[in-house]
């Protein structure tokens, strides 16, 4: 059964949520806690009569109510359940009511692939003892300017960190190089690092506070990036050799 349409009431955070004109491949994308596996939860719900996430109903049906409903249309079928939290269910197929949910399995078959992401958290540098706080808007101009001067290739680019001061550094030996200075806050040993221009301002397109702080270890090891306002966002940028 090809999904054209579907909706969903009560399901986790999902109140009420309706989709049309969706294709045989679809994306569901936004920020975490947003409803994107809730949604696949409610067609699992709908396919099998249970969550892949909990047995218990009112673990998945919402706060103070007393049923979810999830409906979905293809182009020759209708299929619909109401699930109530004792765990009762009404299953309707092109308007009949059904007894069994074998029926609504025969109509819908559905594969759950549970795949086992790496721990993320695992890259995440941890004890970094070196801060670096840095006006976000002078740091991306300033590094966008120096790295048109880097090596067309790796895209390096030194950053020089010394009492207060970043010096940002490239060269091209088929044409120049580009130094800038800034004033930053910093008061650590001096320490001297090289990264590809282009993955730290992609990391700078996606923050968007006034300021940067970096957090770093050794000349060598990966460096955490965060707008110092909202800390649950963590950036992590490895340095190169150049």
């Amino acid at each position: 059964m090809h999904i054209t349409r579907l909706n969903i009431q009560r399901v986790r955070n999902l109140k009420t949520v309706a989709l049309h004109e969706l294709q045989p491949f679809n994306v569901f994308y936004g920020q975490n806690g947003s409803g994107k596996t809730s949604i696949l939860e409610a067609i699992h719900l709908l396919a099998t009569g249970r969550s892949f996430r909990t047995h218990i109903p009112k673990n998945y049906i919402q706060n103070n109510q007393s049923d979810a409903i999830v409906f979905a249309q293809s182009l020759t079928e209708k299929i619909g359940m109401q699930k109530l939290q004792s765990g009762e269910q009404l299953i309707k197929v092109n308007g009949d009511t059904v007894a069994t949910q074998g029926q609504l399995a025969k109509i819908l078959p559905l594969q759950l692939i549970d795949g086992k992401f790496p721990d993320y958290r695992r890259v995440i540098p941890r004890g970094g003892d070196k801060n670096v706080l840095i006006a976000h808007a002078v740091f991306k101009h300033s590094l966008q300017r120096v790295s048109i001067l880097s090596n067309e290739k790796l895209r390096g680019v030194f950053l020089n960190f010394a009492a207060d001061t970043l010096q940002l550094r490239a060269n091209n030996p088929e044409q120049d190089e580009a130094v800038e200075d800034l004033a930053i806050q910093y008061n650590n040993a001096p320490m001297e690092m090289s990264f590809n221009a282009q993955y730290i301002l992609e990391v700078l397109g996606a923050l968007d506070g006034d300021d940067v702080s970096m957090t770093m270890t050794e000349a060598n090891q990966s460096v955490l990036v965060q707008d110092p306002a909202h800390q649950d966002q963590t950036y992590v940028v490895m340095p190169m050799r150049v």
